[in-house]
Parts: structure tokens; sequence; C-alpha cells
């Protein structure tokens, strides 16, 4: 059963005035608001004029003047909505004529009213799902920036793989100018991860279980980062890996304070190594030396473990 949705308003593009004022009545009976334009320049006109209009029966053919697939193209690059074509034939080299067009039907004339409104209300489902569907995109790839993680899917035997937006933020790479294969990725691995990395893709694919990877990268620039990349693998009806769908997050920032901390606690532990003072931590739960510095053995002749 087809969704309900509010009527809108359309616009119907039409040179034939007794086929748009037919049209019109049917849409009319049925709750729509419709405007009419018997050709491309006036329905251009009545497009600039109405920003209400909210879908547009178009014309294949409007006489001399500019043609339906043309006023469409001209509509889209101001505001993105359904467009529905109709036409009287059905040559292919009609309905061609309007395949660079993003378009949600084709209509021949004088198919019925059911015809007429179906299609217009399945363009409008469509175009809903679409608009839904590309808010959730958009969503997601903030979230995605903002957490640092990205998605991406590996096709292994064609050894082709498909990244998000934030995958190429996170490598540094133009979309245009990347090629996502297998030996590509391993290009930007760290040399001294490579070998690991191998090892440990090669046998989750062997035992056919998740794979997780900590690794360094290196951008084309000369960067280092640190990433965890993490996967679940798709089996073919043979139970043999052919895909690989997963997350990559960028973890340099915080791995960078890690080191920083290890770092500072090496230099603390020296400092106070070098100090003639006694110092130790102990649980007193456990009743265990947590640590005691080089001072205890030397001055108290007691090694940490005693």
């Amino acid at each position: 059963e087809m969704a309900a949705f509010p009527k809108k308003n359309i616009l119907l593009v039409d040179d034939s005035e007794i086929i748009a004022l037919s049209t019109k009545k049917i849409l009319d009976a049925s709750g729509f608001k419709v405007l009419i334009a018997n050709s491309g320049k006036s329905a251009l006109e009545l497009f600039e004029a109405n920003e209400d209009i909210q879908l547009v029966l178009m014309d294949v053919d409007l006489g001399s003047g500019i043609s339906g697939a043309e006023t469409a193209h001209l509509m889209l690059e101001k505001r993105d909505l359904p467009i529905v074509f109709l036409s009287s034939h059905t040559d292919k080299d009609v309905i061609d004529s309007v395949k660079q067009v993003t378009r949600y039907g084709y209509i021949v004339k004088g198919s019925g009213d059911f015809v007429l409104l179906s299609t217009v209300e399945m363009a409008m489902e469509l175009f809903e799902s679409k608009k839904s569907l590309k808010e959730h995109e958009i969503l997601l790839q903030q979230t995605q920036r903002i957490a640092g993680v990205a998605d991406w899917s590996y096709d292994i035997q064609k050894n082709h793989a498909t990244w998000s937006n934030e995958m190429y933020k996170i490598f540094e790479v133009d979309p245009k100018n990347y090629t996502l294969t297998y030996e590509s990725y391993m290009d930007s691995v760290h040399p001294d991860d490579k070998e690991e990395f191998e090892k440990i893709y090669k046998e989750s694919l062997a035992n056919k279980k998740p794979l997780e990877i900590h690794h360094r990268i290196v951008t084309p620039g000369g960067v280092v980062k640190y990433v965890i990349g993490k996967s679940e693998i798709s089996l073919d009806k043979d139970g043999n890996p052919f895909r690989l769908i997963g997350t990559m997050q960028d973890i340099t920032t915080q791995k960078t304070l890690e080191n920083k901390a290890v770092e500072n606690s090496k230099f603390i532990e020296t400092l106070v190594n070098m100090s003639p003072a006694i110092f130790y931590i102990m649980d007193i739960v456990e009743k265990k030396m947590i640590y005691c510095s080089d001072a205890v053995q030397k001055i108290l002749g007691y090694s940490f473990e005693d």
C-alpha cells in the first residue's frame, strides 16, 4: 500500500493545453495543487516564482524552444526535487533524451488516472527516502569526523575497496587519484609494521575470524599516524572469505599522549632512583610492595623481590 503523503504543489509542464487541463483535473480531484506552464521558458519563470513547488510533471517534447530535458536540468541546478517525465512516445531515442537528468518516473500519456497518480505518489516516496538517506549519510560523516572513525569494505576476490570520506581524510589522499587495492593500502602501512600486519591479516582469513590490527600509516606528506582497524569477514556459499567490512579509527592523539606519559614516567623514575632518599609504593590491602627506589637496596640492603 502506498505511503500517505500530504498533498503537494505540482508544476505541470505540457505544450498541449488540452492535455494539460485534463491532467490537472485528475490531480486536482486527488487534492493536489497544480500550476500549468506551456513552455520551458514559462515553466522556469513559474519555478523561480513559486518555491513551494514540490514536484514537476515535465513533457519531454515542448515543441520549439527549450526541451523538457533541458528545462528539467536547469530546474535541478536551482534545487533538488522529484521530476517525472511525460511523453506520447515510447521510442528509445525519446527515453534516452532524459537519461542524463535525475528523474523519478516516466509516464506515457493516456496511461490512465491510476498510473498517473501512483507514479506521482511513488516519486514523492522515493524522493523523501532519498532525502532521509542523504541526511543520515551527512550525520554519519559528521559523527565519524568527530570521533575520528571511518568505515570501509574490501572485496577480496576483486581486490577492490570502498572507503567512506573519513578514510580518505585519515590517509590524506585524494579519492580521484587513489587506487583502492590491497597493494596501495600496504604502501601506506609503516615499514616497521608491514610484516606484523600481513601476519595478522593472513591468520584472520585462514581462521575466518574477526580482524583487529593496531598499526601505523605514513601519509603521502610523510606524517606518521596510529590507527586501529577492525573488521568482520563475510563468507561465500562455500565458506570462503570474500569480503571484509570494517571500521578504522585514528588514535594518533591518544597514542601520542600515551607515549608522552611513558616517557614522563621513565624520566621521573630515573630522577627517583638517582635520589639518595627512599621511595616506595605499598598496596596496604594486599600487603605487597608495588615499587621501591634503588635507594632501598643501597641503604637497607633489600631488593624489590625481597
